[in-house]
Parts: C-alpha cells; structure tokens; sequence
C-alpha cells in the first residue's frame, strides 16, 4: 500500500512528459485496483467490488480530465504563440452560476478543456498557418534566387 503511493507520487518528479506521466498513473492505478478486485471477488463480496470500480473509474476520469486540460493548454498556447484563432472560453453567467453553453469546451473536475470539435478546430487553423507559412517561405526563397541571379548577371555586364 506505501509502496503504492509513493510509486504515484514519484511519476510526477520523472523526466518524462505530462501523457506518457499520466498514463504511467493510469496503469499504475489499474494494477492497484485490479488486485484488490480480484481479492474482493474471491471473498464474494459483490458490493465492496462495485464500490472498488466506481473508485477506479473516477481516478481514471480525473487523470483523463487532466491530459484533456493540459493538451488543451498546450494548443491554446501554440495557437497564441501563432495568432492562430482558437474557440474563447465561453464567459460565466451569475444568473445561472455557470458557463454559458459552449460546443467547443468542457468543464472538467478542476479545469475546462477543449472538445473533440474544439481541438480539431484549433489543430485545422494552426495546420492551415503552418501551410501559409511554408507557402511564404517558399516565395521569399524563390524571390531570393531571382534576385541572386540578377545581381550575378549584372555583376558581369549581361543586364
């Protein structure tokens, strides 16, 4: 059980990713769950094993809440990066005491993340940036030769 806990809160300090960290944590918890499930199920006690897998799937939840949040950031903070338009958090309504209703964002346990249709917005706009920019790139290099040989050709009397 010490064993256990400590090997959960040792993945945070790893020099691996926040996915590759929380899917560690994922596994970790399946195995810890798993075990006494199993135990449980010899004994024939069915209620502890329903108790025991509503336990699992909520910490299973919030480490998938937590990867959602954190690409989310990720990609918010790449389409700011590239003045890229991305789908604003919708705003808080004090009549109701919630977010307005919003296709692109999720309120998850501790922080709002994007949804499928979010992401994939967001992934499409910077897709289509990284295109524009490629596409200018390639303009200024041939904008670059032209005016390379130009010079060359001037340089020695032909123009």
């Amino acid at each position: 059980m010490e064993i256990e806990r400590v090997l959960l809160k040792s993945i945070n300090y790893l020099p691996i990713g926040k996915f590759l960290g929380a899917k560690s944590a994922a596994r970790l918890i399946k195995w810890k769950y798993d075990s006494r499930i199993r135990a449980l199920r010899k004994c024939g006690d069915v209620k502890s094993v329903a108790q025991m897998l509503k336990d699992r799937d909520w910490e299973l939840a919030l480490i998938e809440a937590e990867l959602k949040a954190s690409e989310t950031d990720r990609l918010v903070k790449k389409a700011q990066r590239k003045n890229v338009e991305y789908p604003k958090m919708p705003k808080w309504n004090d009549e109701l005491e919630e977010y307005e209703p919003n296709d692109f964002w999720e309120f998850g346990y501790e922080r709002p993340y994007l949804t499928a249709e979010g992401t994939a917005k967001v992934k499409e706009a910077l897709r289509k940036e990284a295109k524009l920019a490629k596409t200018l790139q390639s303009i200024a290099w041939i904008v670059g030769i032209i005016v390379g040989l130009l010079t060359i050709l001037r340089f020695f009397g032909i123009l």
